[in-house]
This record gives C-alpha cells, structure tokens and sequence, in this order.
C-alpha cells in the first residue's frame, strides 16, 4: 500500500492574493446541486470551492486521488465484496463425507480470513489518507483553514435548508475537519 505523501514542496496556495470568497463560491457550489445529496463526491465539490478552487485545493485533492486510485485497485483484489468470486459458491447438498464438509468448512474460513484482511487493508488507507490530510491542516494557514471551514459548514447547512441533504446526517459532519468530505469521497466503494 502506498501512503499518500508529498511529492513536491509547491508554495502555498494560500498566500493567492486574488483568491475567490470562499464563502460565495462554497455557497455557490451548494446551490448548483439540485438533487438530494446521495454522494460525497457532491459534497466534495462544495470543500474545494470553499477552500478556493481546485488551485488552492492542489493537495488535498492530490493525497484523495492518490487514496481513490488505491480504493479503486483494493475493489480488485480477492476478499472484496466487489471482486469476482474466484470459485462459484457451493449448492446446497447434504454430504456424509467428512473430507467434504471439512473442505467446505476451511474454504469458508479462508474466505473470511481473506475478508477480514481487505477490510483490515482499506482501514488502512483511510488511516493513511487521514494522516496525510491532517498534516496538510497543520502546514496551512489556520485562518485560512477556519474561513474554508465555515465557507463549507455554511453551505453545507444550506442543503439541509433546501431539503437536499437530512439535518442528521449534516450533524454528523458538524464538526469534521476541512478536506474530510473529499477523503470520503475518494474512499466511497462506488
């Protein structure tokens, strides 16, 4: 597994003098969404327009895309619910051999073992990108972070105002730090 990291020390889109109001283009972004809010990725729309754009957003959007490509390649491998099952799933029979039964029951434990390591594996991207993502929080501006922050915590409330988005569900992200929709949206299994 490949952690996200920096690939290169580009300036800090932050300092952009000429930067768009986050809170316009954030609120901006919510109201181009019509729809009831059934994926990240719309939410994540809302993060990189809150923090600028896609410019100002560079790494954050980089350690997600880096995470997505990851996510994308973990679907493949055995052990995911979306990977091909490499062997048809037995049919029901009543067998009296205990070299049947046995086989059967050890392909059922290696097939959960190799579950458990996938699921094991993606909590492990998540915990890579989080850590990537928090340390990109740390090196930026933090009044820059904290009006990103509110530019998409204003428009994000603005959905549920508009029926797109539950008010439950926005609870749950009150308080998330900025960039955490998007992470979401990279770790999404669809």
């Amino acid at each position: 597994m490949t952690e996200p990291t920096d690939a290169t020390d580009s300036p800090d889109p932050t300092d952009a003098a000429a930067a768009p109001d986050p809170a316009d283009a954030a609120l901006a972004a919510a109201r181009a969404l019509t729809g009831e809010i059934d994926h990240f990725d719309q939410l994540a729309t809302i993060e990189v327009a809150a923090m600028g754009g896609p410019e100002a957003a560079r790494e954050p959007i980089r350690i997600c895309a880096v995470t997505r490509e990851q996510v994308e390649r973990h679907l493949t491998v055995p052990g995911s619910w979306a990977a091909p099952d490499p062997q048809p799933a037995p049919r029901f029979a009543i067998t009296f051999s205990a070299r049947k039964r046995r086989e059967r029951a050890e392909a059922a434990a290696a097939a959960e073992r190799q579950t458990e390591a996938w699921e094991r594996e993606y909590d492990d991207m998540e915990a890579a990108a989080e850590t990537a993502l928090a340390d990109w929080r740390r090196r930026a501006d933090p009044g820059w972070i904290a009006r990103a922050t509110a530019a998409r915590d204003v428009a994000l409330d603005d959905l549920v105002t508009r029926g797109l988005w539950t008010s439950e569900v926005r609870e749950g992200y009150r308080d998330s730090p900025l960039a955490a929709l998007m992470m979401h949206a990279a770790l999404a299994w669809d």
